[in-house]
């Protein structure tokens, strides 16, 4: 979808209520700006994702995790699919 907006005098512009609605956009929002050619990319960031990733970064720090010495241990390790591994990260 296309949305004509106005830019006013100190370069601020209006973001329609639509798109705010649609992208949860209430209150005060932290966004990064990219210009790429005469385009410019808004790219609101995710304090959650921020938040999800530091547990785990900590989680991986504390965690003790030894590499398989065998290969009767490689064929013994429980194994977890893809997925099921996403959904723990809180990813998906």
């Amino acid at each position: 979808m296309e949305y004509a907006v106005k830019i006013d005098k100190q370069g601020r512009l209006i973001i329609p209520s639509e798109i705010r609605k649609k992208l949860n956009l209430t209150g005060e929002k932290k966004a990064t700006l990219k210009v790429k050619g005469n385009k410019i990319i808004i790219e609101f960031n995710d304090p959650s994702l921020e938040k999800r990733v530091e547990n785990w970064y900590k989680k991986m720090l504390t965690s003790s995790v030894k590499a398989f010495t065998s290969k009767e241990e490689y064929l013994d390790a429980k194994w977890m699919s893809d997925e099921s591994v996403r959904r723990k990260l809180g990813i998906i």
